[in-house]
């Protein structure tokens, strides 16, 4: 997985082409994604915490989490379905590995997006960072 800064825009890209978040455009205040942290759990997988909001008029279909283990190589997706009320919301997001392990301790870069009916990124809502997994 690799993380490229294009101008504005950001491209997470998965070497197993499991997912490619793509972050472009003028920030939209009323939709928005914050990472707060990442957990390791058992048979090596993780949950993303992730506090995001988007009022009712979104087209918000999908709240996708990427994470990409730095230590073990492991990199894996997942995604929950949002609920736009123009509320603020924390969600784990469960996170499976298309290959190796999740595991306490190790580092990772982590990218959070939001998507709409056709599967474009929404202006704003993308959040990356690196983290250790508790």
């Amino acid at each position: 997985m690799s993380f490229k800064l294009l101008s504005r825009a950001v491209v997470l890209t998965a070497a197993t082409a499991l997912s490619t978040l793509l972050f472009t455009g003028v920030a939209n205040a009323a939709t928005t994604t914050t990472i707060n942290s990442a957990t390791a759990v058992g048979g090596g997988s993780a949950t993303v915490s992730v506090t995001y909001s988007c009022d009712a008029s979104s087209d918000a279909r999908r709240l996708t989490a990427v994470i990409d283990d730095k230590t073990s190589g492991a990199v894996g997706a997942g995604y929950i379905v949002p609920t736009c009320n123009s509320q603020s919301h924390t969600v784990s997001v469960p996170v499976s590995p298309s290959s190796g392990t999740f595991a306490q301790g190790h580092t990772a870069k982590i990218a959070t997006d939001m998507v709409d009916g056709n599967g474009d990124s929404i202006a704003g809502a993308g959040s990356f960072g690196t983290f250790t997994l508790g």
